[in-house]
């Protein structure tokens, strides 16, 4: 009998590819821009860490964000903008999760709107 009962995966860059340059230009910032360059870093900053550990919700980050950077974006716009951070699957994972037979589970630091958003567009999280 095998001791293994469950996978344990990260989501981003394992079961999904990201890209933070194409959210950061969909957010309206120029990756290269000295002024913008710690928005660049989100994970650095005190109000992102609020929105990731869930302590805000997405209309407020999105208004620090609107008024740190100076970009006029509407709730619908941002959330368009927050979730292209996702390219997909990454080739291939899709099949092979769908060979295991083992309880699957996914850890990330990522927000409840990527999540919500994975949900409806992927098919790794199964039903």
């Amino acid at each position: 009998m095998s001791s293994i009962q469950a996978i344990v995966l990260d989501v981003g860059g394992v079961l999904v590819r990201l890209n933070f340059t194409t959210m950061v230009t969909a957010l309206g910032l120029s990756p290269e821009s000295t002024s913008h360059a710690t928005m660049y870093r989100f994970d650095s900053l005190p109000n992102y860490d609020r929105f990731e550990r869930g302590l805000s919700n997405i209309d407020e980050f999105r208004e620090w964000i609107t008024q740190t950077t100076g970009t006029s974006l509407s709730p619908e716009q941002f959330l368009m903008a927050w979730n292209s951070v996702f390219e997909g699957p990454v080739p291939g994972v899709t099949e092979l999760l769908s060979k295991v037979k083992l309880p699957l589970y996914g850890l990330s630091n990522s927000t409840l709107p990527h999540i919500e958003h994975l949900r409806k567009t992927t098919s790794i999280f199964g039903s």
